[in-house]
């Protein structure tokens, strides 16, 4: 009973992310709800080449059951494009995003993609 509050708990606590980032000043925030600790979780996008890079690797927090990556906005906003669409590589494997996501296109042949609007 205890685990099922606390669970409950968690759940009502975590801001949702159905969108895959936030936009918070001049950083955009990178959020992979997952209660799995034990992932390799990337950020990848059209921005950085579909990366697997580790510059592009989240880090988990146990306590929000969360990976999260920050970067400058300036590192993936560029003059020279202005459609940028990303989806988490999840141990080494490109996932769709989250069909519930306002921001989410499919891209024939690729799966669902996250959108970023600036």
């Amino acid at each position: 009973m205890k685990m099922l509050i606390t669970t409950l708990l968690i759940l009502v606590l975590l801001p949702p992310t159905p969108g895959g980032y936030e936009l918070k000043g001049s950083q955009i925030k990178f959020n992979f709800l997952s209660a799995d600790a034990g992932l390799i979780v990337h950020v990848s996008g059209n921005f950085n080449q579909w990366s697997s890079e580790d510059e592009w690797k989240m880090s988990y927090n146990n306590s929000e059951k969360l990976y999260t990556l920050s970067k400058p906005i300036g590192s993936i906003k560029s003059a020279e494009r202005s459609f940028y669409e990303f989806t988490f590589r999840v141990n080494g494997k490109l996932i769709d995003a989250n069909h519930e996501a306002s921001n989410v296109i499919h891209c024939a042949g690729h799966g669902s993609r996250y959108v970023i609007h600036f």
